[in-house]
């Protein structure tokens, strides 16, 4: 249940980088690798759990609410 959970949301982080025209590499490079692009993939492909506090600072990044990624389908 969980690793789907991390799918979900994984593919919901993608879609919004991806709605910015954003590589990994580029968004690691705007948070001074605050991200690293293997982990920023990690989360999007859901084979990595990411935590409150850096799900917020992504949704930030994107500008996005965090409700609304959490929900968007």
């Amino acid at each position: 249940m969980m690793n789907e959970y991390n799918i979900r949301l994984g593919q919901n982080l993608r879609r919004e980088r991806i709605r910015r025209g954003l590589a990994l590499r580029e968004v690691a490079k705007m948070t001074n690798d605050e991200f690293k692009a293997s982990v920023l993939g990690a989360y999007e492909r859901g084979d990595r759990a990411i935590t409150v506090a850096r799900f917020a600072r992504l949704c930030q990044i994107y500008g996005v609410s965090m409700s609304w990624v959490l929900h968007e389908s």
